[in-house]
């Protein structure tokens, strides 16, 4: 999250006059509740710094930079927007990215190395799949 911090400190997406706001492990208890004070209509959020105790139904879209080991981490902070008092729609993005490896070795060498960009999209798939088999044994478990 500091590298993610960073860049969009550099690209201008956070600075004053926008309504953007990032809460993750560099800022303090004083300055968090200034900030949800504020609501901003943009709230960027570290999901292991802010895992608990936070209502956040005044937002309605979610996104997902990376994915995070365990998918119930993912789900509870997708219910912390869609709680009581939500009167929008709750949507969820994620993003992909593709021929990754490719584009690096491209960079380096001219080449990409032959059936690289399967190898990313098969563990893309590979992970989906994992964590879709965890949701549905949280979800077997928990149903008793």
């Amino acid at each position: 999250m500091t590298q993610l911090r960073d860049i969009l400190l550099r690209s201008g997406v956070v600075m004053d006059g926008n309504d953007v706001a990032i809460i993750d492990g560099t800022v303090g208890a004083r300055e968090r509740q200034r900030i949800f004070a504020a609501s901003p209509k943009v709230l960027i959020l570290q999901i292991r710094t802010c895992s608990e105790g936070l209502n956040l139904q005044s937002y309605s879209d979610v996104y997902f930079v990376s994915p995070h080991w365990n998918p119930c981490v993912e789900d509870q902070a997708i219910a912390r927007c869609y709680r009581m008092g939500q009167t929008s729609r709750v949507r969820v993005f994620r993003f992909y990215m593709t021929d990754f490896v490719g584009e690096i070795d491209t960079e380096r060498s001219g080449v990409v190395g032959e059936g690289e960009s399967e190898c990313i999209s098969t563990l893309d798939h590979k992970c989906e799949e994992i964590q879709e088999r965890k949701r549905v044994l949280c979800n077997d478990f928990l149903q008793g």
